[in-house]
């Protein structure tokens, strides 16, 4: 019976569910150029349409599985809401996906792998709703077998330093389980979560030793128009401005490992630069750099090169 339930509300979702192409952009004045650069590289999301008066299982894009609990949503008065609401669900899974959301994969100074991160932002008549304080959202993410050392982390974006993740202290919110669906058995890691926002699942490294890495760009490259990030494989590690050390830096980067230096920058209203470059750091290192003008569909394509 709970088999023929459940497939009948993944059935209700699929069918109840429009995917709409959107931008997580606020209608605000941004700071400085590399905020406005931000905006426009923002990758698109999902929108999912629910009937918030009955339970849901849904299925995304990227096959991320969500159960939602009927009467989980309320307004910021508190109110529960009972017309279809609409769930917008950024899914993050390439390495240019996560540069484009200023994301990365560190924690406390450890390296992370990342399995999935993702965004959820409930909306109503036009405006943000909330979850019920007795209420949650599950997430599973499919795999065969458990992985050791790996972690659910909340993400909160900050102007300055992008999204920073911190690992969820209650244990009880990461369980690998198997669902029942209509489909069969689904094992994987169950999230379970209590309020929207920024949300992953990701792998510690261990055993990965780093050194400290300096890049000194042109004086028209600034912490104001220009990001820089590092890429090993899937790992993604950002580069502040920092005046003790003549530049952008980070002392995250893998030892003896090759690398993929990403620079992007916004100059001016139309003007755009990015430079993508290899190297392999064996000590403490600085780089002089310099990007080159590009048009912004071509920063686009680079980046997915």
């Amino acid at each position: 019976m709970n088999k023929l339930l459940l497939g009948l509300l993944l059935v209700l979702a699929i069918v109840s569910c429009r995917k709409e192409k959107i931008g997580f952009i606020e209608k605000h004045n941004v700071a400085n150029e590399k905020a406005a650069l931000f905006i426009q590289l923002l990758p698109i999301a999902n929108r999912y349409v629910v009937d918030p008066t009955k339970k849901t299982i849904l299925t995304t894009q990227h096959n991320t599985i969500i159960e939602i609990p009927a009467s989980a949503f309320i307004d910021k008065d508190g109110k529960t809401i009972e017309s279809s609401i609409r769930l917008d669900i950024l899914e993050v899974e390439k390495t240019s996906d996560m540069i484009r959301c200023q994301s990365n994969t560190s924690y406390n100074g450890v390296l992370l792998n990342p399995i999935v991160q993702l965004k959820i932002i409930g909306q109503y008549d036009g405006k943000d709703i909330f979850l019920a304080k007795d209420k949650v959202l599950k997430f599973l993410i499919e795999k065969d077998e458990p992985i050791s050392h790996t972690d659910l982390y909340l993400g909160n974006f900050t102007t300055d330093k992008g999204i920073v993740w911190k690992e969820d202290v209650n244990k009880n919110n990461l369980v690998f389980h198997t669902w029942d669906l209509s489909t069969g058995l689904v094992s994987g890691f169950e999230m379970t979560i209590d309020h929207f926002g920024w949300v992953s699942l990701q792998t510690k490294i261990s055993n990965l030793e780093t050194t400290s890495l300096s890049i000194e760009l042109p004086k028209q490259y600034t912490e104001n128009n220009t990001a820089i990030y590092s890429v090993y494989k899937s790992t993604v590690i950002p580069l502040f401005d920092d005046p003790d050390q003549h530049g952008f830096y980070t002392s995250m980067i893998p030892k003896d490992k090759t690398v993929s230096i990403y620079i992007v920058s916004k100059q001016g209203n139309n003007d755009y630069a990015f430079l993508k470059w290899e190297t392999n750091i064996a000590e403490a290192s600085s780089l002089k750099l310099e990007p080159t003008m590009v048009t912004f569909s071509e920063l686009l394509q680079m980046l997915e090169e």
